[in-house]
């Protein structure tokens, strides 16, 4: 479930602290699991991807990507939004040959007998099943608890995201629109929250603010 943002203050991301903190949590804990979760959220992270996308994702969505340097979200697993072609950064594209490889570590060929490779879920449960939405959510939080930063959903990778490539920018208004085309938002009203005060800007605030 996403946690409500104070409307003045956008607080429903991660700093890079928070986010380096989390990362290198994960990556301590050697088994598959760990290491498919920490995988899929750096996919997330470095794509902007919503979870509906990361649960839709197919093994052969992956592999075209890393064919083409392209990452396909097809509608059907974007809850109907038109076909959008992402470019597929290096970071993108080792999150895919992990996710691959953690696939077929997972997958045994009996749980799939009448299904081709290609068309399996890229992102497996313990079960050898797809990962349902719920399923990414509570991994999400359970690491953020454990790691000991704030317990956020898998949007705020979304999030994230966009923040920081506003942060980085001189030109607001033009990175704005290139974040409404990325993020796929029909309304640029919608990409404004990105230059709502931060949670790092407050603090700062607060500390020198007399």
């Amino acid at each position: 479930m996403k946690k409500k943002s104070n409307s003045q203050v956008f607080d429903t991301y991660f700093t890079q602290p928070e986010e380096k903190q989390l990362f290198a949590f994960i990556k301590r804990h050697g088994g598959v699991e760990a290491r498919r979760d920490l995988a899929w959220m750096q996919l997330a992270r470095f794509s902007a991807v919503r979870v509906c996308v990361l649960s839709g994702l197919t093994v052969g969505d992956a592999l075209e990507a890393l064919r083409h340097e392209r990452l396909r979200i097809r509608p059907e697993i974007n809850k109907g939004r038109k076909q959008q072609d992402l470019f597929a950064s290096k970071s993108i594209c080792q999150t895919l040959r992990t996710l691959v490889k953690i696939h077929k570590e997972m997958s045994c060929e009996s749980d799939w007998p009448d299904t081709p490779f290609h068309d399996r879920p890229l992102i497996l449960s313990r079960n050898h099943r797809g990962m349902s939405i719920r399923s990414f959510q509570s991994r999400m939080q359970n690491w953020c608890k454990a790691a000991g930063v704030p317990v956020g959903s898998p949007h705020w990778f979304r999030h994230t995201w966009a923040k920081r490539q506003v942060q980085a920018s001189d030109d607001v208004a033009r990175t704005l629109m290139r974040v409404q085309a990325f993020l796929g938002h029909e309304d640029l009203k919608t990409t404004t929250i990105y230059t709502l005060p931060d949670k790092e800007e407050m603090m700062e605030f607060g500390r020198y603010a007399v």
